[in-house]
Order: C-alpha cells, then sequence, then structure tokens
C-alpha cells in the first residue's frame, strides 16, 4: 500500500499517526482555519487530534488505501492534510469524491496548495479510480477558488445557502475536477 507520496524537493504526503496529534492541535487550533473549513472544531484540541487519526486510520483499513494525507516539509514537520471525504462511496471504490485540505496559517500564500492538491488528484484517478473530483467551498474563499482553479478545477455552480455554520447560512461554490 503507497503510503508516501513526493511533491517536491521541499514537501511529501504521508499517513497520519498518533505523533502528529500535539501539531494537529497547534495549528487546527486557528479561528482562521475554523472559518474556512465545515468539520474542523474550534477550539481544536489533542483529544479531537487522536480521533481524527484514529478515524483516518479506520478509512485506510475499510478502503484499503490512504484517504487522508499529512502534508509534511522535507523535514516531516507536518503543516497541513489533505483527504477525500468518502461521501459518494456505497462501497470502498466509486467513481467520485469530495476533496478537503488546509494548510497551517504560517505557510498561508506559499504555493503549498497549488503543488499538493494536483498529486492528490492524480492519486485520487491513478488508486482510487475516481473520474469525477468536487470541491465545495465558502463563496467568499477567494484563496481556495484560486488553487481550485489553478488546479484545474472548474466552478460547476452557486450553491445558495449551502452550509449552517454558527447559526448563519453561507452560500458555497461548487468546483469538480473531470477525468
Amino acid at each position: 500500500m503507497l503510503t508516501r507520496l513526493e511533491i517536491d524537493s521541499e514537501l511529501y504526503l504521508s499517513v497520519l499517526d498518533q505523533n502528529d496529534a500535539a501539531a494537529l492541535a497547534l495549528y487546527l487550533n486557528e479561528k482562521e482555519i475554523y472559518d474556512r473549513t465545515l468539520q474542523i472544531p474550534f477550539p481544536y484540541s489533542e483529544a479531537d487530534a487522536h480521533w481524527f487519526i484514529a478515524h483516518c486510520e479506520q478509512l485506510q483499513q475499510a478502503h484499503g488505501h490512504v484517504i487522508n494525507w499529512a502534508i509534511r516539509l522535507k523535514t516531516g514537520e507536518l503543516i497541513g492534510g489533505i483527504g477525500f471525504h468518502c461521501k459518494n462511496t456505497v462501497t470502498p471504490i466509486a467513481h467520485r469524491d469530495e476533496v478537503g485540505y488546509w494548510v497551517a496559517k504560517p505557510y498561508w500564500n506559499k504555493g503549498i496548495m497549488s503543488r499538493v492538491l494536483p498529486v492528490v488528484c492524480a492519486y485520487g484517478r491513478d488508486v482510487r479510480g475516481l473520474r469525477r473530483i468536487e470541491a465545495p467551498i465558502y463563496a467568499w474563499n477567494i484563496g481556495s477558488e484560486k488553487v481550485l482553479l489553478k488546479s484545474g478545477f472548474r466552478q460547476e455552480g452557486y450553491l445558495c445557502k449551502s452550509y449552517f455554520k454558527n447559526n448563519t447560512f453561507h452560500d458555497a461554490k461548487i468546483f469538480a475536477l473531470i477525468y
């Protein structure tokens, strides 16, 4: 089973393990990351990190391949995460899925996700057999929109009041990459 993906000389992807809990708690305990994501809690604790890591291990066992990746510097430091949500899978293999990602705030605006996302999408195509990868984002998240467009995704729609978070409805844009 493939458990490491090389991005370039500065970055690679690997599976999460329980030793990553402190880094996850440090970086995900950031209000601006919480604001841009739907399922990451705030505040984010080490208990949340341990739960998520165990959840990722369960998904990997159930599907027979990695679903969620840690984004790491060449030193091994965890600086982000990316993975599939398994929203459209009745069986371990399906033709479409949804991708989600985050990068630690000190690493924003460095082109990291624009280098990582295409590699993970190719993995989804080649290993998981995906032919459609969806990426819904909050309509105001211009940074994520730029990453998606640069990675070959195309906007397919605008979803009014698609998400409900913090007692407020939020509009979204849906992007997709088709193989």
